[in-house]
């Protein structure tokens, strides 16, 4: 795959280009039986049998086929140890209604059932590689983001800049992912406190219902919803990658209002050049996935890479790069933008702190 991107990278091809070539690397490599089910599936009899589901509704989209040429065909790959396993797997597609008999054939006096693969066929197996696509888009995710959490950390040591975390004992989170990952980004920067402090999270009311049993594991996590007001002054950090509106500073419940006398604000968002040219992707990649495949597959996968490559910082409202800069210079002491970030894990963020002096 590596080989792959490089070749596209030596001929001239545009980054759109790049990225476009990648998704159709991924896709193409996930639709191998082997490798999709590597990415997918744990080894349980389960599982393999799933495994086995899925590889032959692939086999049988590229021709019709019978069950023992099937069992040549999976066997080695998939450790189908006899026949009588792939045939059970069979009978059950046919129940579902995911294969059907094409026609019967007569072989050395037996009679042979020839099978294809169903228009319930097709879309079943495509709902699967949407999963296994959302897979490993979320593995990206999370590799993506233990990376720029431990770049930044390791930046901040380098700039002399740790004494932010130092002595903080109640910090307000508000990142443009979901908790579980937040969760990943806190758990990776927690090395820069002193001591263990408590955490608010900003998270929607679906996430607290159905991911709340993850916070359970430290009563230091604290998960608020955006209408949710902190008390005045009490706060000694605030991280946020998350779109910021104008008023953020000082209305009531503001940055300003819950922070403590030495405060800290750490703002993190891309970059204007990447604001201008996110959008513009953003529509070519959902026409590249409805030129390739079907609705509503299409909109699935759009939808999936749309939220890992293009985070609400962009929605409509909130404040650009530059304006961020602006608002806190004006608002908070020891403005600073963070240097010339040239590791590409963070090279698309600019990042901003600043300290708050009551007036």
């Amino acid at each position: 795959m590596y080989e792959q991107i490089h070749e596209y990278k030596d001929n001239g091809y545009g980054f759109t280009d790049i990225i476009a070539g990648v998704i159709m690397i991924t896709i193409t490599s996930i639709e191998s039986p082997v490798i999709y089910c590597t990415m997918l599936y744990y080894s349980t009899s389960v599982m393999k049998a799933e495994d086995v589901r899925l590889a032959i509704l692939k086999q049988l989209k590229v021709a019709p086929s019978y069950g023992y040429e099937l069992y040549t065909m999976l066997s080695d790959e998939l450790d189908i140890k006899n026949p009588s396993e792939l045939y059970k797997i069979l009978r059950s597609l046919k129940t579902e209604g995911y294969v059907d008999t094409l026609r019967m054939e007569k072989q050395s006096g037996r009679d042979r059932e020839i099978l294809r693969i169903t228009e319930g066929g097709k879309h079943h197996y495509f709902d699967q590689v949407y999963e296994s696509a959302s897979f490993f888009i979320n593995l990206i995710s999370e590799s993506m983001l233990e990376r720029i959490a431990s770049t930044i950390v390791s930046r901040f040591k380098e700039w002399g800049l740790d004494f932010i975390f130092q002595g903080r004992k109640d910090i307000l989170v508000d990142f443009s992912y979901s908790l579980e990952n937040q969760l990943i980004l806190i758990n990776n920067v927690s090395t820069m406190f002193e001591n263990e402090p408590n955490f608010y999270l900003v998270t929607s009311v679906e996430e607290r219902e159905s991911l709340g049993r993850l916070t359970g594991l430290s009563p230091r996590m604290n998960l608020l919803n955006r209408k949710m007001a902190l008390k005045r002054d009490s706060i000694d950090l605030v991280l946020i990658m998350a779109p910021v509106e104008p008023d953020r500073f000082t209305r009531p419940g503001g940055i300003k209002g819950i922070l403590r006398e030495d405060g800290m604000v750490i703002i993190a968002t891309f970059k204007d050049n990447v604001r201008r040219m996110t959008p513009v992707f953003s529509k070519g990649l959902h026409g590249f996935f409805n030129t390739v495949f079907d609705e509503p597959l299409a909109k699935k996968l759009s939808d999936s890479f749309s939220s890992f490559l293009i985070p609400n910082l962009l929605s409509k409202g909130s404040l650009t790069s530059s304006e961020i800069e602006r608002h806190v210079d004006t608002h908070f002491k020891e403005c600073r933008k963070l240097g010339n970030q040239e590791e590409p894990e963070i090279s698309f963020l600019d990042i901003y702190y600043g300290r708050f002096k009551k007036s």
